[in-house]
């Protein structure tokens, strides 16, 4: 399978609303590969304009009903993000604080 072919035909398998979600493992059975290759067409649907929502409350893969449930994704993956980040934070200042020997370095005059 190509991704030209999944990129022609997920609109088709996908069906709008977050009821008709479908899941991962459906879609690997559909397209007969791996979980790691749909997730990876998924990405490049995405990418190349088709607005494919998912959810992990649900379990699956859908296509937007209406502007509201495209706005509740965004919402969604935007808290989602936001707090891949803030998690970030603590690692990038343990790095900040290193000396080029590796070793942390303490402020006691603090």
């Amino acid at each position: 399978m190509t991704r030209e072919y999944f990129l022609s035909t997920i609109t088709d398998v996908l069906k709008p609303g977050i009821e008709n979600a479908v899941s991962l493992e459906y879609l690997c059975s559909y397209y007969g590969v791996s979980e790691r290759v749909v997730r990876k067409f998924l990405h490049y649907a995405r990418t190349n304009g088709i607005p494919i929502l998912s959810s992990t409350k649900y379990g699956g893969y859908y296509l937007p009903k209406d502007q509201k449930e495209a706005q509740e994704f965004i919402r969604s993956q935007t808290n989602r993000a936001k707090a891949c980040f803030a998690s970030l934070k603590a690692v990038k200042e343990y790095v900040k604080s290193m000396d080029n020997s590796g070793q942390m370095s303490l402020d006691m005059d603090a």
